[in-house]
Formats: structure tokens, C-alpha cells, sequence
């Protein structure tokens, strides 16, 4: 694991997709989704020394921190068994302005319009003209 990984749960705390872009847009499109039981209500960001689990206004009534043999407690275990220094963990709840700041720092910044894939062209537009300077 070189780069972040974000996943998400449901507001019962299963797996809702197992891996998101790193982008604000595809958060906010997984934030806003139809509302329903299998809606990311939980993300869980892996940025290897840390991990940040944020908590929607979906994910009320579920509780901070998950209780053990919950999908997510079992992911954050394992992970502190697998590696060698294990991550530092924090809880972000849905009005928690610091927490939900923390786990934004770690999304890809978008540039200009387009979201996620405006970034990648202004990115690739960027090494084509760096490539023909060079």
C-alpha cells in the first residue's frame, strides 16, 4: 500500500464498496446516494500510519468506535496485526469539523472543473507539456 485506500460501510457497518477514488466529488457522490440501507454511511480511509473511519449523518445510530466482531473492527484489527508499526486510529463523527477535516486532507485536490477526471486531464496535460520542454 503506497497510496491511500479509501473504502465504505453501511449504516449497519457492512462493506458498501470496497474502494472510492480519492476525489471530494466521488465522496459527495457516495455521501448523497439514494439513502437506502446499502448507502455509504461509514468511510474508512487507509493511509497506512493512519486510519480515519468518518461517520455520516447516516451513521447516527451506529457506535463510535465499532463494536468488535463489526466489519470495520475486524479490518482495523487486522491491519495493526499485518504491519510492522501499526496505524493510528481516528473516529471522526458526522459533527466532528476537525475529524472530517483530517480525512479530507488525504483526498486528491481538484483543479478547475471536471472533479476527479478534470484532475487527471489538467494532470496529463501537465507531463505532455513538461515532456515536450524537456
Amino acid at each position: 500500500l503506497i497510496y491511500p485506500v479509501l473504502s465504505s460501510y453501511t449504516a449497519q457497518g457492512d462493506l458498501a464498496f470496497p474502494r472510492h477514488s480519492l476525489s471530494e466529488s466521488a465522496l459527495s457522490a457516495a455521501y448523497e446516494g439514494d439513502g437506502g440501507d446499502d448507502s455509504p454511511a461509514i468511510f474508512v480511509l487507509d493511509a497506512v500510519l493512519e486510519v480515519v473511519v468518518a461517520y455520516t449523518p447516516a451513521a447516527a445510530s451506529y457506535p463510535c468506535p465499532p463494536p468488535a466482531g463489526s466489519a470495520i473492527r475486524k479490518i482495523l484489527d487486522r491491519w495493526r496485526m499485518e504491519r510492522p508499526v501499526a496505524p493510528r486510529v481516528v473516529y471522526a463523527s458526522a459533527n466532528d469539523e476537525a475529524g472530517w477535516q483530517r480525512f479530507r486532507s488525504y483526498l486528491v485536490e481538484e483543479r478547475g472543473e471536471g472533479g476527479f477526471v478534470g484532475f487527471l486531464d489538467g494532470l496529463a496535460g501537465d507531463v505532455k507539456t513538461f515532456l515536450e520542454t524537456s
